[in-house]
């Protein structure tokens, strides 16, 4: 018998070459595509019962798209492994190529139609690019059922040595043209120079003014992976759609309307459409803009399927060509702004206090932590199995979590990671169910296979959770938030949160999942306890700065002694609980008595020492030596902030 292992790439560098989020959920989706595929191939050549990851229960859960799968796909075979790794090969090239072919048809009926279309379209470097995309690398080794685990790990060795060979092979597209937008190593297929009036036609093919795209990104742009799903119609083919950054800023605004009265509603519906009726038909018929998208299962009772980008004035910019020589672009966008002004006086004039769209939305990015032990511990098949079906019951969990209880969209979800959109409200809600779904479908895998016994710490999830400015640049934003998963996975068992706004330095602060002290509450149960204070105006805001102000003036880095430190928290303590018992809320109240006692006892541990974990570097300088620090909590009073203002205009405070 043979472990075979086979992995799909390349992985980030395809995902992450994004500008838009359609860009970045095209990618991981794709990438899960061609793995199920090749998983489909291992099932068809031997049985269902040969895969190991993934390990689906049944065939139809097999060839369900919404069954995502990652990107290496571990099988026992009982014959040659370089004919299944042939096959596979040849499996992924016909599904790359049907993938495309379907791209090219809804691009080149747009293409076709269009009277600005004199810019060059160089379709035979786009499928040479296209083609090339998909990697594939394999190993192989011989194993008994009594040398199974040594067998995994020589596999597991093996692989890495595999991936670190690179075969290098002259590409067949380059030549003397810009390079893509997204991605610098491929050559852009379309020349716009060519056609100088076609940037006015962007919009028509999702593109921005000088944005140039390779094959690859036209791949992404208008690749149909999962085209039966979502209400899309196989006959008349159209790219699935995914919500923006700014509408996903803009949810909490959607869910503050839908809880007006109906005669409200339809009065704000009414000037919605007539705003919506003053942008041209080009912006209108805009798929981007008007389709049903990814995440909606019912219309909303104002806007419609139209996306939350319209709400924000900064981007209706972006569908309007306002260069020198169109005047009457620049005339038709004021136009539409006024009216948008106009639907936002209007809702005004219905709701007090005074609504407006915050522009910030969150990225969720989360990963199992000791999974790779925990799978170096199995001495059986039917142990990693067990493992592997768990995974995928928790996958098949995330995106209900997501969309349908925290009104997100997932990005993706295979084994223990998951990357998803969410409006700011629900982020931390979303983290918290996703860490308490992974650790009860592997929690009772452990207790069958005996496994809690063989590896310490047991799998636990940690999350990073990043807000940021809907202009923000995507690939900008997917860097923070990979920082905060880091931030989390450090610790392991971990919460990340990272707030990024424009006017100010990215804060972050992380705690872990499970409390370290029986005084101190977790991160999590810190964040909502303050933002609940602080959204119902108990808390003052400026009082984390007053902290800040307070440890500048008594910074312990100028302490001589250990003593002289000792004293000065304790002075520090004291004085943070008196700056607190004489402010005024934002209401002009006294601060209540249930939050001063409350804050008072997370003040109290500043002066508390650990009583594990001590790092052995740290001085009495350091925070690390103790339970809790004033700078944590001037953090963390700031980060819930965010999330209390998201909390008023949600809930109408």
């Amino acid at each position: 018998m043979y472990l075979f292992q086979i992995q799909v790439g390349p992985v980030q560098s395809f995902i992450r070459s994004a500008r838009r989020t359609r860009d970045f959920w095209f990618g991981s989706r794709f990438l899960s595509a061609v793995s199920r595929e090749i998983a489909k191939t291992v099932a068809d050549e031997f049985s269902l019962e040969a895969l190991i990851f993934p390990s689906p229960l049944t065939t139809a859960q097999l060839n369900d798209p919404n069954f995502l799968v990652a990107n290496k796909i571990v099988a026992s075979i009982s014959s040659d492994p370089s004919a299944l790794a042939a096959q596979c090969q040849q499996t992924v090239r016909s599904f790359v190529s049907q993938e495309w072919e379907a791209t090219e048809v809804t691009f080149l009926q747009k293409w076709s139609d269009d009277p600005l279309s004199s810019a060059k379209l160089d379709l035979k470097a786009a499928r040479q690019q296209v083609n090339e995309l998909v990697e594939l690398v394999w190993t192989a080794c011989v194993y008994t059922p009594e040398t199974y685990q040594q067998a995994w790990q020589q596999l597991t060795r093996v692989m890495l040595a595999r991936k670190a060979t690179t075969s290098f092979t002259q590409i067949p597209w380059s030549a003397q043209r810009h390079k893509s937008s997204l991605d610098g190593r491929y050559d852009a297929v379309i020349d716009w120079k060519v056609a100088p009036t076609a940037a006015k036609s962007g919009v028509r093919y999702g593109l921005k003014r000088g944005e140039f795209l390779s094959g690859i990104d036209l791949l992404k742009r208008f690749g149909m992976v999962d085209s039966t799903q979502d209400g899309a119609n196989p006959a008349t083919p159209t790219p699935i759609n995914f919500p923006s950054t700014s509408h996903m800023a803009a949810l909490p605004f959607f869910e503050r309307l839908e809880h007006l009265a109906a005669d409200q509603r339809d009065k704000l519906k009414s000037t919605w459409q007539k705003y919506i009726d003053d942008l041209p038909r080009s912006i209108r018929d805009d798929n981007d803009l008007s389709r049903a998208r990814v995440e909606l299962t019912t219309q909303h009772s104002i806007f419609g399927n139209y996306d939350g980008s319209l709400l924000f004035a900064e981007r209706l910019v972006d569908s309007f060509d306002t260069e020198k020589n169109a005047p009457q672009s620049t005339s038709l966008l004021q136009k539409a702004q006024g009216a948008l002004q106009e639907f936002l006086r209007a809702t005004s004039r219905e709701i007090d206090p005074v609504p407006r769209p915050l522009p910030y939305y969150a990225i969720l990015q989360a990963d199992g932590d000791h999974m790779g032990r925990l799978l170096r511990t199995c001495t059986t098949i039917e142990q990693h199995r067990a493992i592997s079906q768990a995974l995928g019951t928790f996958a098949g969990k995330v995106q209900p979590i997501v969309a349908e209880d925290h009104h997100g969209a997932l990005i993706y979800a295979g084994g223990d990671d998951v990357v998803a959109l969410l409006p700011v409200h629900t982020a931390l809600a979303c983290a918290n169910a996703l860490q308490q779904a992974f650790s009860n479908a592997l929690k009772i895998v452990l207790e069958q296979h005996q496994l809690c016994t063989m590896q310490s710490p047991p799998p636990s999830l940690s999350v990073g959770v990043l807000v940021v400015h809907h202009l923000e640049p995507l690939s900008a934003a997917l860097e923070q938030v990979v920082q905060a998963e880091q931030l989390a996975k450090h610790e392991r068992n971990s919460l990340a949160v990272t707030v990024n706004k424009r006017n100010g330095m990215a804060r972050s602060v992380v705690g872990r999942w499970d409390r370290t002290s029986p005084e101190l509450p977790t991160l999590f149960e810190r964040l909502n306890t303050f933002r609940t204070w602080l959204r119902n105006d108990q808390l003052p805001d400026g009082y984390a700065f007053e902290l800040y102000s307070l440890l500048q003036r008594m910074n312990l880095q100028y302490a001589a002694t250990e003593a002289e430190a000792a004293a000065w928290r304790d002075i520090q303590r004291v004085e943070a609980i008196r700056i607190l018992k004489h402010k005024k809320t934002p209401v002009g109240q006294n601060v209540p008595e249930e939050v001063i006692n409350g804050l008072s006892a997370s003040i109290n541990l500043h002066t508390q020492r650990k009583q594990f974990g001590l790092e052995a570097e740290a001085t009495f300088k350091d925070d690390a030596p103790f339970a809790y620090s004033l700078n944590q909590l001037a953090l963390e009073l700031i980060v819930a902030r965010m999330f209390a203002e998201v909390d008023r205009l949600v809930e109408g405070y």
